[in-house]
């Protein structure tokens, strides 16, 4: 990121700094580290607490800290994050390249995504993500909370709103898809998979592209596997539609297969 997008950056424990004092360069550092808890070493001030600060605050401390030790007044200090990471945040699920990254600053759901190496096409793209946030952590205050985003709206530009600022030890969670399968007289027979939760089997010959001609639309038949045994439901498909009875479309499940069969009138 660039200097600008580091604002709202909360420097933390094992991040990298490039400190720069326009005035006396012999004072300006590079990669210096972070400690583990929060501090950093410094010319003339010596240890110096960061944590929980921004990068324009550090500026202001060090400016500060330099004036008051009589070194320097009005120092013009520069400090950039070079290496992220205090923060980290996980992707997990239909990610190429799932596991545990560094937040950097101004990181969205996009960037996330992006950083795990893409979604795994035909896996997560169609499915509803998640992000698991952990709120007040370290504290009695500790909880989790659940953020839906809409992955096929936010992949396709619709829903920019989803694309929400990742925080420490988020975890975004893509769920592989399930699938139901379709045969017989569709415009597209094969598999598919789920493009959100509740699926109706008016939707699922919809994604097939609709009946075809010689459709016997109203002997549609479901094949499902409860309790490792094989069951049959037969589905009037025409009353659904054309009674306008869509109350009474039947959800399909994961692993369906939908048989529509040829009409022989």
């Amino acid at each position: 990121p660039d200097v600008r997008s580091q604002m709202d950056y909360k420097v933390g424990g094992y991040d990298i700094l490039n400190i720069l004092v326009y005035e006396e360069k012999d004072l300006s550092r590079e990669g210096i580290p972070v400690s583990a808890d929060g501090f950093i070493t410094f010319p003339l001030i010596d240890r110096v607490r960061v944590a929980d600060l921004t990068p324009s605050e550090i500026e202001k401390l060090i400016a500060t800290k330099l004036a008051e030790g009589q070194f320097l007044n009005n120092a013009h200090v520069s400090v950039i994050v070079t290496k992220y990471e205090s923060r980290k945040y996980s992707v997990l699920g239909a990610a190429k390249n799932p596991g545990q990254f560094s937040l950097q600053a101004h990181d969205r759901v996009l960037d996330g995504i992006s950083r795990a190496g893409g979604i795994e096409v035909a896996e997560g793209e169609k499915q509803e993500a998640m992000i698991i946030r952990t709120q007040n952590p370290g504290t009695p205050q500790e909880r989790k909370i659940v953020v839906t985003i809409d992955l096929p709206g936010l992949l396709k530009g619709r829903d920019q709103i989803s694309n929400i600022l990742l925080a420490d030890l988020d975890v975004l969670y893509i769920p592989k898809a399930d699938y139901f399968y379709i045969m017989g007289e569709v415009q597209k027979p094969g598999q598919y998979a789920f493009s959100k939760k509740d699926m109706t089997i008016v939707e699922a010959i919809s994604m097939a592209g609709g009946f075809t001609p010689i459709a016997a639309s109203g002997k549609t038949r479901i094949v499902r596997i409860e309790g490792g045994a094989e069951k049959i439901y037969q589905v009037n498909v025409d009353a659904i539609t054309k009674g306008g009875k869509m109350i009474q479309s039947v959800p399909i499940k994961p692993n369906d297969l939908i048989v529509v069969p040829e009409s022989f009138f």
